[in-house]
């Protein structure tokens, strides 16, 4: 996947089974965390905000859980992907 700015990346989502010990890799993320799947499937948890970019107005959806802000790109598929799985 291509953002507007350039950045590419890989997007995939997964259940986990209990007790599975995810590793990441440090230079790539602080920490991982789990959210609750009806937590990210339900639209209504999604907030859009507006903020200027280099000079220009943009949106963007946020969902907060647990102290953490889930933001950006990433909230944006986890709503398409939530758009997907009610129809």
């Amino acid at each position: 996947m291509r953002l507007d700015r350039g950045s590419e990346f890989c997007r995939w989502s997964a259940l986990s089974a209990p007790g599975f010990q995810l590793e990441i890799d440090h230079n790539e993320v602080a920490e991982a965390f789990e959210v609750p799947l009806e937590l990210m499937i339900n639209e209504a948890n999604y907030n859009r905000h507006e903020i200027e970019w280099e000079g220009r107005m943009e949106a963007y959806y946020a969902v907060e859980y647990e102290g953490y802000n889930i933001w950006g790109a990433t909230a944006g598929m986890l709503r398409n992907l939530s758009r997907r799985m009610q129809t």
